[in-house]
């Protein structure tokens, strides 16, 4: 097992492909466009075995008007030109929870990215549970089904 991290046009298009069907298999995202929001990355964490994407996280470029809809949502306007960077798109294939994989891989991203004001969007509370271990806090006020907003 390895950990990658690289831009999205450094990765072959196998391993571009396993990311979008593993944030498909999360069912947390919008999957419409998801392969050009994947591309606007920073940079893409993945943990890798014999060629198989087992986890992935990555560094987004939020289009500006999404951000402002997640911060009014969450009514945390106010601080939202604190935070350009969004930490997202965590998963881990089916078969493989509980092997820590999400939390090894974080463990190498963040500390690449720490000097940047992250926020992050989920419903999943393993997710919220890893995130508080690197610093994230829940911010205002859940939205669209219990969605957190999560700011470090």
């Amino acid at each position: 097992m390895e950990t990658v991290i690289r831009k999205p046009k450094e990765f072959s298009a196998d391993f571009i492909r396993q990311i979008v069907e593993l944030l498909d298999q999360g069912n947390q995202i919008s999957m419409k466009g998801i392969e050009k929001r994947l591309m606007k990355a920073d940079l893409i964490a993945l943990i890798v075995d014999n060629d198989m994407v087992l986890a992935t996280a990555c560094l987004k470029n939020p289009d500006p008007t999404y951000k402002e809809k997640v911060f009014e949502s969450a009514m945390e306007d106010d601080v939202a030109p604190q935070f350009d960077k969004e930490l997202g798109y965590i998963v881990t294939r089916n078969g493989f929870e509980g092997q820590k994989l999400c939390q090894k891989l974080l463990s190498v991203l963040i500390p690449k990215i720490s000097d940047i004001n992250l926020f992050a969007t989920t419903r999943n509370e393993s997710i919220i549970h890893i995130l508080a271990k690197f610093g994230f806090s829940k911010s205002g006020q859940p939205y669209n089904d219990g969605v957190n907003l999560l700011l470090k």
